[in-house]
């Protein structure tokens, strides 16, 4: 048993959801362990109504990073994070209370070969939450003859399939929809050509609660990648483990899909 309080907004029924019980939280954006599918709204000492409590509202993540190769071996730039609903929520619950010596060691942590430095974090305490840093990377870029090779979203790539198993007797529960968006900028050296990259693509799984978006360009020696991923629906049926662990091998195979570079000289 759990009790939240509820606020009704207008004369159709739209209902606003409070939890004090955290600091991080803020109207509408409740405890993830609060999000139960649906609870029962007391409407008086003697009537009540079952009430949807699940997040309607994709939370979403953008990504912004604007790189350069600054030689066979090296790839630096700036990256811009920024934290809407349930993804603020978990980064203030999670990395809040971090000092910026402690954050940068633990992305440099998570992202192999990565050194960060000029973080900076804006809106702690409310808001969307804006993560920014200088990243150097030199872990990335494969160099075999005349030729350099490297993944479309560089270290923030997925690269390890979530699901292993080969059967599953249980549905699958995601915490609340999300859109996680990826837009990169790659400036590559004058004396390269981009000789080859992944194509444009849009994956759904079969019933629609995921979806997989990627695009990609180049323009002056510039490679621009766009891609989304997206958590439509927040369960899926044991029946359809196969095609959810099958989706998400596709979308591993698309961010670790190279680019190659050849030296022009």
């Amino acid at each position: 048993n759990y009790v939240i309080a509820g606020v009704k907004l207008n004369a159709n029924g739209e209902t606003l959801f409070l939890d004090a019980t955290s600091k991080n939280t803020v109207p509408n954006i409740l405890p993830i362990k609060v999000l139960n599918w649906s609870g029962r709204i007391l409407i008086s000492s003697e009537a009540s109504q079952e009430i949807a409590i699940q997040p309607k509202k994709h939370s979403t993540k953008n990504y912004t990073i604007l790189a350069e190769i600054v030689d066979e071996k090296i790839i630096k730039g700036k990256v811009r994070e920024v934290s809407n609903e349930y993804f603020a929520l978990l980064f203030r619950e999670k990395d809040g209370l971090l000092t910026n010596k402690s954050l940068i060691e633990k992305l440099e942590s998570k992202y192999d070969g990565i050194s960060v430095s000029a973080l900076e974090v804006q809106n702690k305490k409310s808001k969307p939450v804006t993560v920014t840093y200088t990243f150097e990377n030199n872990n990335l870029l494969e160099n075999i003859g005349d030729k350099v090779y490297f993944s479309p979203l560089l270290f923030m790539a997925m690269t390890d399939n979530p699901f292993k198993s080969e059967k599953r007797d249980y549905p699958i529960e995601f915490d609340f929809p999300q859109s996680n968006n990826f837009n990169i900028s790659i400036k590559v050296p004058k004396n390269y050509e981009v000789e080859s990259f992944p194509s444009s693509v849009n994956y759904r799984n079969q019933d629609g609660s995921l979806g997989f978006n990627f695009n990609s360009s180049i323009s002056d020696n510039v490679i621009q990648i766009s891609a989304t991923f997206k958590i439509n629906n927040l369960l899926i049926a044991a029946e359809d483990y196969g095609d959810l662990k099958t989706f998400f091998k596709e979308i591993i195979n698309k961010q670790t899909e190279k680019i190659v570079l050849k030296n022009k000289e």
